[in-house]
């Protein structure tokens, strides 16, 4: 059984995942997917697998590619991860937020992948000037 309420840890950086390769050169599946996006969420195996009601082994089972998630475990997982099921499951060319997942343009992900690579101080700067000009812009409006 699936934990009701699972936490979200946030991941800092928005990720493009489309066409994405491991250090081999090789796409990434589900199994490295997992196992990424738990690293970048800081949790240990053990601790992810229990927050999500599954056993460690299980896991395991999933990031080397010896057993599929559920579409129930895939959803937790991502929530729990901050990521979108989509990002796991390696589909289309989406980023996920917190609650979004949209599709971006060239430039704009130029942007995000500037924006991913800033230190935490000067990401919390560049929302604060990224809202004042929203702000002004619905404004003219």
């Amino acid at each position: 059984m699936i934990a009701k309420n699972v936490k979200t840890v946030h991941l800092s950086a928005i990720h493009d995942y489309t066409n994405e390769t491991t250090s081999r050169g090789v796409i990434m599946d589900l199994g490295e997917r997992l196992k990424i996006a738990r690293q970048k969420a800081e949790l240990s195996q053990q601790d992810a697998a229990d927050l999500v009601n599954i056993s460690n082994s299980q896991l395991s089972r999933y990031e080397t590619n010896k057993s599929d998630p559920a579409a129930k475990v895939v959803t937790a997982l991502a929530k729990l991860y901050g990521v979108s099921a989509d990002y796991l499951l390696g589909l289309g060319k989406r980023y996920s937020t917190r609650n979004n997942v949209f599709i971006i343009n060239e430039t704009t992900e130029q942007y995000f992948d500037r924006f991913g690579r800033l230190t935490e101080e000067d990401k919390k700067l560049a929302n604060r000037i990224v809202s004042v000009l929203l702000d002004h812009a619905s404004q003219k409006k």
